[in-house]
C-alpha cells in the first residue's frame, strides 16, 4: 500500500505502536494513534473514514474498536505486517512459547559471524517496522513472532518459519488451547514450496496442526528426522555431524533444542558449517533468561524473568543443581498451576521454599495448598518484599540459589519482563 495522504489508524502505543506511527508519518500518511483502546470507544463514522488500521501486539483483534474497523470495512493489519510490506529482505521468522529469543539472538550472532547484515527485530524488543526500510535484499533478518502479531498477518511471509515449541500460554487472550495453536500456526499460512517450515518433532500433538505448502523440517533430540536432531549427545544437521552437545555453553536440554533450531535455519542460508559450530560453541545466552547476576554471602542469585509462565519455570527449576528459594507471581494469564505445582513437588527437591507476590498470589497459594506445599510457601506483599524475604531465607541454607522464575506475566507491577527482570538485578546490586 502507498501511504502517501492515506489516513491511518494506530491503536495501542509503546514501542509498536509509536514505531508504526513516525514510519507512517514519514511516507506521508495521516496518522491517528490511540495509545489506550481500553479507555476509549471510536464512533463509527470516525472509524469509517480511515483507509487502514495498524494494531499494536498488546490489541487484540477482539477489541471493541478493532471489531468496529470490521464492521466498517477498514482493512485491520498488525505492526508485523506493515514492516513486512516495507522491506525486501529474507526473513528468518520465529514463534513459540518458549525459546523465541534465545532462539532469534542465537541466529543473528551466527548471520554476523558469517559476515550478514542484520539485526534481530520483532518481539525481541525492536519493532519491524522501524528498521524494515534500512535493510535491503542481500540482508537476512532474523524476527521473534508472537501469537499476537500474528492475528492480523495478510500477506506476512518468511522464507524460513519456525515454532520451537507450544504449551499453554496467553489464554486470557486466546481464550482456548485450539485458539492459540492455530494463531501461532499462522506463520507458515503464506509460505510456497520455495520456503521451509520447521517445528519441534518430539510434540506430536502438534503434527496434525502442521499445514504448509512449504518444505517441512523437523528438530528432534529422541529420533533421527529430516532436519536438525540430538541423538547419543551428538548434534546433527541434515543428516551430518556437527558438534558434541556437552559443548553447548548453553545448559539444559530446552537449550540443546534452541541450538539445533538455530544451526538448522542457519544452514538453510548456506552458512558454513564451522561458522555454525563456532557460534554454538561461544553463545552464553540471552539477558534475563537463567542469568546469573551475582552471589553474596554463598547465595547466588539468578534471573529468569523471561519465564512468564509455567513451563518456562519449570525449564529453569530442572537446571538447579542446589538448594534453591523460588520467587513466583506476576499478573494473571489466565494459565492454571495446580499441574505445575504438582509437579515440583514431585520432582524437584531442589526447591526449598516458594515465595510468591503479585496480582496473581491468591490462586497461586490456593493451587499450592490443594497440592501440599503449604509449609513451603511464604506470601509477600510485593515484588521487593518477595526478594527480601527470599534472601533472608537463602541465608539460613548454604549454598543456596534465589531464582526469579516467575511462572507469571510483569503487568501488575512493571511495564516488562525486562523491567522486572532489572528490578531483581538491582536489589541484587544493592547487598552489596
Amino acid at each position: 500500500m502507498n501511504y502517501f495522504n492515506k489516513r491511518v489508524l494506530v491503536l495501542g502505543g509503546g514501542y509498536s505502536g509509536l514505531s508504526a506511527s513516525k514510519v507512517l508519518a514519514s511516507l506521508g500518511a495521516e496518522v491517528y494513534l490511540v495509545n489506550d483502546t481500553r479507555t476509549t470507544t471510536l464512533e463509527n463514522g470516525f472509524v469509517r473514514a480511515f483507509d487502514e488500521c495498524i494494531i499494536s501486539p498488546g490489541i487484540s483483534i477482539r477489541d471493541s474498536n478493532v471489531l468496529k474497523c470490521f464492521e466498517n470495512d477498514v482493512k485491520v493489519i498488525s505492526e508485523l505486517e506493515l514492516g513486512y510490506s516495507l522491506n525486501n529482505s529474507q526473513l528468518i521468522a520465529i514463534t513459540g512459547t518458549n525459546g523465541k529469543t534465545t532462539t532469534v539472538s542465537l541466529i543473528s550472532k551466527i548471520l554476523s559471524n558469517a559476515g550478514f547484515q542484520n539485526e534481530p527485530l520483532g518481539n525481541i524488543g525492536t519493532p519491524f517496522s522501524s528498521k524494515a526500510q534500512i535493510f535491503g535484499k542481500d540482508d537476512i533478518l532474523p524476527l521473534e513472532v508472537s501469537s499476537f502479531q500474528l492475528e492480523a498477518i495478510h500477506n506476512f511471509r518468511p522464507h524460513i518459519a519456525a515454532i520451537t515449541n507450544i504449551t499453554p500460554d496467553h489464554l486470557d487472550r486466546h481464550l482456548t488451547m485450539h485458539n492459540y495453536i492455530d494463531c501461532k500456526m499462522r506463520i507458515f499460512s503464506n509460505q510456497t514450496d520455495s520456503d521451509y517450515s520447521i517445528i519441534n518433532f518430539d510434540q506430536p500433538e502438534m503434527l496434525p496442526y502442521f499445514k504448509t505448502n512449504a518444505q517441512k523440517l523437523f528438530i528432534s533430540t529422541k529420533q533421527h528426522i529430516e532436519g536438525a536432531y540430538c541423538l547419543n549427545g551428538r548434534i546433527y544437521i541434515d543428516g551430518k555431524y556437527l558438534m558434541p552437545a556437552n559443548k553447548l555453553k548453553l545448559i539444559g536440554t530446552h537449550n540443546v533444542y534452541n541450538a539445533l533450531m538455530g544451526g538448522l535455519c542457519a544452514y538453510l542460508c548456506g552458512i558454513d558449517f564451522e561458522i555454525i559450530k563456532h557460534t554454538l560453541y561461544e553463545f552464553s545466552g540471552v539477558k534475563h533468561r537463567l542469568q546469573a547476576v551475582g552471589s553474596f554471602e554463598d547465595i547466588s542469585f539468578i534471573n529468569d524473568s523471561k519465564a512468564t509462565n509455567p513451563d518456562a519455570a519449570i525449564v529453569a527449576i530442572k537446571s538447579m543443581k542446589n538448594p534453591t528459594i523460588l520467587i513466583l507471581g506476576g499478573s494473571d494469564k489466565g494459565l492454571g498451576f495446580s499441574g505445575f505445582f504438582k509437579d515440583i513437588k514431585e520432582n524437584y527437591k531442589k526447591i526449598k521454599y516458594i515465595v510468591i507476590c503479585g496480582a496473581v498470589k491468591k490462586r497461586m497459594l490456593e493451587a499450592a495448598s490443594a497440592c501440599g506445599l503449604n509449609k513451603n510457601i511464604v506470601e509477600a506483599d510485593n515484588f521487593n518484599d518477595a526478594f527480601n524475604k527470599s534472601t533472608e531465607l537463602a541465608k539460613t541454607i548454604s549454598p543456596c540459589n534465589v531464582l526469579l522464575s516467575p511462572a507469571c506475566a510483569s503487568f501488575d507491577e512493571f511495564v516488562n519482563y525486562e523491567a522486572r527482570g532489572e528490578r531483581f538485578i538491582e536489589l541484587v546490586r544493592s547487598l552489596k
